[in-house]
């Protein structure tokens, strides 16, 4: 098991800033998140229009 120490400075030293989750959508079309995992970050690298595009358009229009 890890502890929460080697998991701080592992987020430190990668730069580790964000969080990625996986949902699911049931038969009643409501999501659940059933995973979730550290991310790098993309402040700043000229990414951010293309990952906010990318997002938008798989999100329900309501």
């Amino acid at each position: 098991m890890t502890s929460p120490y080697c998991l701080r400075r592992l987020v430190t030293r990668l730069d580790l800033r964000g969080v990625g989750i996986d949902f699911v959508k049931d038969d009643e079309d409501r999501f659940w998140a059933v995973d979730v995992n550290l991310a790098a970050g993309y402040r700043d690298s000229g990414l951010e229009p293309a990952l906010y595009k990318s997002i938008r358009v798989n999100l329900p229009d309501r």
